[in-house]
């Protein structure tokens, strides 16, 4: 099925002190002759390749959402989409995947979000660079009509 829908955001609060600890990890590793920091430095090179960004990819029929090169994904079939609204996340919501108040958070950067409620009742949290044109991507092609202009963010 064609795209209809892509965005990429880069995960700047993530890919900053990851750089830091490698270059850190790798002048360790030379300096004193340890191959741990070696080995360190990898680590924090694979979770940047993990987390570095994110991308959102809609077709006409599904959302789905990938992380760095793409090993961690999720698919959503927007006819299990109900309703869909902006939302702002807070500092403590941070960055990541992780359980909140309000949903499972999907975020690599920034506050702007949206608010996804599913059919099986659950709701989900997509972080965004580009909230309006995802929104807009989601009604059009889930069916759905907007929310009052006056519901406020969280």
């Amino acid at each position: 099925m064609p795209v209809v829908y892509r965005n990429t955001q880069i995960a700047m609060p993530i890919l900053l002190p990851l750089d830091i600890l490698i270059v850190v990890m790798i002048y360790l590793g030379i300096t004193k002759n340890t191959y741990s920091f070696f080995t360190l430095a990898a680590l924090f090179a694979v979770l940047e390749a993990l987390f570095a960004w994110l991308t959102t990819i809609g077709t006409e029929s599904t959302l789905e959402i990938r992380f760095g090169i793409g090993l961690i994904r999720k698919r959503f079939r927007l006819s299990d989409i109900l309703s869909v609204q902006p939302y702002r996340t807070t500092f403590l919501q941070g960055w990541g995947i992780h359980l909140s108040t309000d949903g499972t958070v999907y975020n690599v950067s920034g506050f702007d979000a949206v608010l996804l409620r599913l059919r099986n009742g659950k709701q989900v949290i997509l972080g965004t660079n580009d909230r309006e044109r995802l929104l807009s991507y989601i009604r059009q092609y889930a069916g759905l009509q907007p929310t009052d202009a006056h519901t406020p963010f969280h």
